[in-house]
């Protein structure tokens, strides 16, 4: 009871703060609610977004040196940008308004080896707010109650304890999911109900690792509303076994720490319905800047509609995957499908060929002594295949002739047996990575 009338109290300040403040963060989720709803070919999802393109265009080259030279207020004629460019010339992005040193700095966490960071004004901070609250109700989450959230631990992860108590937030930064550490997750779990699970994939697919080796514990309904995957593809089995052992639906986020929530899913596995009034997203040819066409597979490109200290306009995000149409609650939605993670982490068959990595999951189902996997593209027709696997596995062979069926016959995989497949600092560990990229 007390449980409940604080996280009520918590969720009543929240928006009462917001109230004396102009109650913006209000307004903005009305109108993310609102088209959310829409058609994404609607009328009214399209005036709002070109009102709100508009105005940032013009912003972006009336104060921001990189785009003062565009004489246009057509995206199109807008450069594809990436981290790259705006890492070698980080000033020319910052809009002249706003002081640098007012503003707020949002650090990725080096993922793709090279960290990055970017800057946030107060009205983009408070629609990321507003995406936070949105996307996790979508997933059972209520305002004020308890957030568990594990993460890699890092400088830029860390959080203060009065910060965490204020927000409810149950903060658990661990760089490996050993034992020890998944017993932590779990005390959480059992001693705060009506809560809400935020975690890459990687912690998800250690969870279930554990119940099999471990056994599947007792957690009381209702204590997990809901659990919300972030990062990498999570599979199906994974997601399947989260569901089962709390009781409640488990849902694949799409977002990233320079922008914020671009998608979710909930339909369809990994198939993200989109944040259209937050972001325009396009689809590129994965080898030109010519618009892929619907679901041929293509590179991520956003436009941010609300950052305007740091304007990302035609952001190449780096990762992969193709366009569709789904219909909820009778209106059709813009998803994206085929999300393949980032394009540097794609590998190919020896003709060339992408190799998704739900087709590479695929491969494992058949094997439940492998514990943790890894594929590496050395070269053309040379792959490295590094396997957690527990001591009964003998079919290594059988492994070989299943990649060499699927990754052409002229291939040479080398298997790999190791004790851990590394986890990132993000907390995000790789399932694929090609070294001939």
């Amino acid at each position: 009871m007390l449980n409940k009338l604080m996280s009520n109290l918590r969720r009543n300040c929240f928006f009462f703060l917001d109230y004396l403040q102009g109650g913006i963060i209000k307004k903005s989720y009305e109108t993310i609610k609102k088209i959310d709803s829409l058609d994404s070919n609607s009328k009214e999802l399209k005036k709002h977004q070109n009102l709100a393109l508009e105005k940032l265009l013009k912003h972006s080259v009336d104060t921001v040196e990189f785009y003062a030279h565009i004489k246009s207020n057509e995206l199109s004629v807008f450069p594809v940008i990436n981290k790259d460019t705006i890492r070698s010339q980080q000033d020319n992005f910052i809009s002249k308004l706003y002081n640098k040193k007012e503003l707020k700095i949002m650090h990725t966490s080096g993922s793709t080896g090279i960290p990055f960071c970017c800057y946030q004004n107060k009205e983009k901070r408070k629609k990321l707010i507003t995406e936070l609250i949105f996307y996790s109700e979508k997933a059972g989450y209520t305002l004020g109650n308890p957030l568990i959230q594990v993460r890699g631990n890092n400088p830029y992860t860390q959080r203060s304890k009065l910060r965490c108590w204020i927000n409810n937030q149950k903060l658990i930064l661990i760089n490996n999911y050993c034992d020890q550490n998944i017993k932590r997750i779990l005390h959480n779990i059992k001693s705060n109900s009506e809560s809400t699970l935020l975690g890459y994939s990687t912690t998800y697919d250690s969870l279930k690792e554990y119940f099999d080796k471990n056994g599947v514990p007792i957690i009381d309904k209702g204590n997990v509303k809901g659990i919300i995957s972030n990062g990498q593809m999570l599979f199906d089995d994974t997601r399947e076994s989260m569901e089962e052992t709390f009781n409640c639906k488990c849902y694949s986020r799409y977002s990233n720490e320079e922008n914020g929530i671009l998608g979710i899913d909930g339909i369809e596995n990994n198939t993200f319905l989109l944040n259209e009034a937050h972001y325009i997203l396009e689809i590129l040819k994965i080898d030109s800047d010519e618009p892929a066409k619907l679901e041929e597979l293509g590179r991520i490109v956003l436009t941010d509609l609300y950052n305007y200290a740091m304007p990302f306009i035609r952001y190449d995000t780096g990762d992969i995957g193709s366009f569709k149409f789904i219909e909820v609650d009778g209106v059709f939605k813009r998803a994206i499908c085929n999300f393949s993670g980032r394009k540097l982490d794609l590998i190919r068959d020896s003709n060339g060929n992408i190799i998704y990595p739900h087709v590479i999951a695929q491969y494992f189902k058949d094997f439940s002594e492998i514990k943790q996997f890894q594929i590496i593209q050395e070269s053309k027709y040379q792959y490295t295949l590094k396997i957690n696997t527990n001591e009964n596995f003998t079919d290594e062979i059988k492994l070989k002739t299943i990649f060499r069926k699927h990754l052409g016959k002229d291939t040479h995989i080398t298997i790999k047996r190791v004790e851990e497949v590394p986890i990132l600092s993000s907390g995000k560990r790789k399932m694929m990575i090609n070294l001939t990229s």
